[in-house]
């Protein structure tokens, strides 16, 4: 036998050895073949790489690169940029987080957006054409819209600060301004009287008789004009007016009144009487003027549902709380017998606000359902009897700045789970404001102070 022929022989029978230990399986699948022939392959090897242009596989995805390999491939700055930001963190603007249409451009560790017009903002959250009501964009005090933005401004005697929002004192005898600890305070519903001591507000006066008695109420709007309810002036009746707590009050007499020109006897609608004094009112801690708002601020801000109002109490009831909530219209409508008018508005006390029905809403609310009401419901659900003085200003103190909003126009004694109803100060802003600029301009030799009863 030649050695050709050895050699055939020896690799017969390896071959048929390798068959039977591999199951008599001659053929491979798809997949392990693919995998014998498909080798993973770096393009430009050897000297090649440094000759051809970069590969953005090559540097960024079989590796990890730099900016300098990712700039090679690009040979642009503005294209390796945006590549690089995506490539080192992700796409921080997939999803967009730009609202209203605005434009996202990722950045490292962040984004920023390009806004469309009218729109501000980190995410372009804020509309431009209206007033912000809260957060850091919004007004102190008065906003105004402008074509494509809005404008803050301050009530007389603030100036406006460099922020372009809040609004510094600059007038020793402003309005409204109460200490920032007292306005702290004032967010409880239990520290009103932190504001209003023994129910006595700095801003309020009482309007009494000859003989000491205690009639209506009144708010100071200037040193030598308050504004009143106009019921209070009976004709024939002499009153004087008396500013600041029981320490520190001082009489004043009446020099002249200005009532409303629509106001009707026993009519509610109207119901405005500006009085002018024969003296200005010294002010200080214990008596200062209120703020008036604008319109849209009182009616959009300080009045908003829920919100509380400040409104001081007669000295019979020096412990009851001067704050109210204040109600929309059709929650005010459910327990009131007359109408209400859009010059008109309702607060009640903060107890009923939050929980409390009176008796009517009990039991319309348990006739709807098929259900008795039950004399201890009744008696639990009794309403609180308010005390306040007709004419009596409420106000709302919004951070450290007190606006009027009201004067009271239900009885002096009522139910205060009907809603207590209020004149609204910001529809009657132009005859206020008119009648307090003759007031102030007028001047008189007449000085009279009524003496102590």
């Amino acid at each position: 036998m030649g050695l050709w022929q050895l050699h055939f022989l020896c690799f017969s029978l390896l071959s048929s050895f390798l068959l039977v230990q591999s199951n008599s399986r001659v053929f491979r699948t798809p997949s392990h073949a693919n995998a014998f022939f498909l080798r993973p392959k770096r393009a430009n090897v050897f000297l090649l790489e440094e000759i051809l242009q970069g590969s953005l596989e090559r540097e960024c995805y079989e590796e990890r690169c730099n900016y300098e390999e990712a700039r090679e491939f690009f040979e642009d700055t503005p294209k390796t940029v945006t590549f690089w930001t995506v490539y080192v963190d992700g796409d921080q603007c997939n999803p967009n987080p730009c609202l209203n249409d605005g434009h996202c451009t990722d950045k490292i560790g962040g984004y920023t957006c390009n806004c469309t017009d009218l729109f501000l903002g980190l995410n372009c959250e804020m509309d431009m054409s209206q007033c912000p009501t809260n957060g850091p964009s919004a007004c102190q005090h008065f906003c105004t819209i402008k074509w494509g933005s809005y404008h803050c401004s301050c009530v007389t005697g603030y100036r406006l600060h460099s922020d372009g929002r809040s609004c510094i004192p600059e007038d020793p005898h402003r309005c409204g301004t109460i200490s920032l600890k007292k306005a702290e305070r004032s967010k409880q519903p239990e520290a009103g009287n932190h504001i209003c001591p023994d129910g006595h507000c700095p801003w309020q006066v009482s309007l009494r008789t000859l003989t000491g008695e205690e009639q209506c109420g009144g708010v100071i709007l200037e040193p030598h004009s308050v504004l009143t309810s106009a019921q209070c002036l009976k004709k024939g009746q002499k009153l004087y007016v008396v500013a600041g707590d029981k320490a520190t009050n001082m009489r004043i007499q009446i020099h002249k009144i200005y009532i409303h020109s629509r106001y009707k006897n026993g009519l509610p609608g109207d119901d405005l009487a500006l009085l002018r004094l024969s003296l200005p009112i010294p002010f200080g801690p214990t008596h200062f003027k209120v703020c008036l708002p604008t319109k849209d601020f009182c009616e959009n801000i300080l009045m908003s549902n829920g919100k509380e109002g400040v409104t001081g109490q007669p000295d019979k009831d020096p412990l009851a709380s001067p704050l109210l909530a204040y109600l929309n219209h059709e929650d005010c409508k459910l327990n009131l017998s007359h109408s209400l008018s859009n010059k008109m508005f309702c607060m009640k006390s903060l107890e009923n606000q939050h929980g409390h029905r009176g008796v009517k809403a009990l039991r319309r609310h348990d006739a709807q359902n098929g259900f008795n009401t039950t004399a201890q419901e009744v008696k639990d659900a009794t309403p609180k009897v308010c005390k306040l003085l007709p004419g009596a200003p409420v106000a709302t103190v919004e951070g450290t700045t007190v606006f009027l909003t009201g004067m009271l126009l239900s009885p002096m004694s009522h139910d205060c789970e009907q809603g207590v109803v209020f004149t609204k100060v910001s529809r009657y802003l132009p005859w206020i404001e008119e009648h307090l600029k003759l007031s102030e301009a007028e001047m008189t030799t007449q000085v009279a102070v009524y003496p102590q009863p």
